[in-house]
């Protein structure tokens, strides 16, 4: 979703949004990673949002086990925090 002003967002698919929702949010940045589309930082912001969230272990099972990579392998906070950027 690029960003077209404060409030407004247009998609990938050029439909703009008035203040798209962070669950928007998410769904779209979940596409995108499926997608392969996603930047090392843009998948970390992924990944810290659905550990914060809880969500990284309520999805399917490779979330859940990125997750745990991303802490065991200190890029990402067991609460979501990123610790440190370049995967």
């Amino acid at each position: 979703m690029t960003k077209i002003s404060k409030t407004k967002h247009i998609t990938k698919t050029g439909i703009i949004k008035n203040n798209p929702s962070k669950k928007e949010d998410i769904v779209g940045l979940i596409i995108s990673y499926e997608g392969g589309e996603l930047s090392d930082s843009d998948t970390l912001k992924l990944f810290s949002e659905l550990i914060r969230t809880g969500q990284a272990w309520k999805l399917q099972g490779h979330y859940g086990r990125t997750a745990s990579a991303l802490i065991d392998s200190g890029f990402i906070s067991k609460d979501g925090k990123i610790l440190r950027r370049g995967i």
